[in-house]
């Protein structure tokens, strides 16, 4: 299988695989796989989280408790009560696999590198439909045209082969918050 990753990945790779006498070989092969079971005990973690917070939302509701109006925050509150219904749904299942992945990298003690470039290539976190939604995705564009003169407003149609990435109201393949140098998040 080739390896078709940006060209900054694909330096972390070379690293990495010299750095552990791996070079030549699969890079997908390299290093450890994370075992379905693990990714279920997660995902469960994960949805008991989740549920966690609907309760604490419930239950902050039912004081009638609330940010102080006027306030940025509520303001930028307000403006997300507003937010289209299939972004709201399609946004929990995100939060989903966000806090799963989080957990299984602390579970399991991998590196930021290894949830950034090696766990989305196992691609297996997802494919449960237990815990993945699929009526959460949005259909592609039938009128795709090689030659339009501008880009769609929403994103669609920028990559014939693939009409939908990018586009609005489509997730975004981020299994953890970005991590930089500085170890800033």
């Amino acid at each position: 299988m080739e390896l078709r990753l940006p060209l900054k990945d694909l330096a972390w790779y070379k690293t990495e695989h010299e750095k552990h006498g791996t070079s030549g070989k699969n890079p997908f092969n390299s290093f450890k796989k994370v075992s379905m079971s693990k990714e279920r005990e997660s995902l469960e973690v994960a949805r008991a989280q989740l549920l966690e917070r609907e309760k604490l939302e419930d239950d902050l509701r039912k004081r009638n408790l609330s940010l102080i109006k006027g306030s940025p925050a509520e303001t930028f509150q307000e403006d997300f009560k507003r937010s289209h219904p299939f972004v709201v749904q399609t946004s929990g299942q995100g939060s989903l696999f966000v806090l799963a992945t989080r957990e299984l990298k602390k579970r399991l003690n991998l590196s930021n590198e290894f949830v950034a470039f090696d766990l989305p290539l196992q691609g297996t976190l997802s494919i449960t439909d237990e815990f993945c939604n699929k009526t959460k995705t949005r259909e592609a564009p039938a009128d795709c045209e090689a030659y339009r003169r501008y880009r769609s407003i929403d994103g669609t149609c920028n990559n014939l082969n693939n009409p939908l990435w990018g586009a609005t109201l489509t997730p975004l393949l981020r299994y953890l918050p970005p991590f930089y140098d500085d170890d800033d998040v």
